[in-house]
């Protein structure tokens, strides 16, 4: 995910850029439907994890574990899903139903 940091009006904007992980259904679902720039909002835990790298050195990463995604915006015009119009939430919801 990455998300805007505010700075002053005289510099650059810039982002930070933090992992999310998501599991279950849930995965599916953002699987189907999120695309590159699609706007979501994330609630969850963070998590910070550690492993041994290749070369023998720890590695940390800090995480999100998400427990609920909001879709937020409009809905992407160039994903497969919003063309054909299929979605997987199992069963049929109209479009003015779907999050976003």
């Amino acid at each position: 995910m990455a998300v805007n940091r505010r700075v002053s009006r005289d510099q650059q904007r810039q982002a930070d850029f933090i992992p999310v992980v998501v599991w279950d259904k849930l995965a599916e679902i953002c699987g189907n439907y999120l695309v590159k720039g699609s706007q979501a909002l994330v609630e969850g835990r963070m998590q910070v994890r550690s492993y041994d790298a290749q070369d023998g050195s720890k590695r940390y990463v800090t995480e999100v574990v998400a427990q609920d995604i909001e879709f937020m915006g409009s809905k992407p015009q160039g994903s497969a899903e919003a063309q054909s119009g299929a979605h997987s939430f199992g069963s049929e919801v109209p479009d003015e139903e779907i999050p976003f």
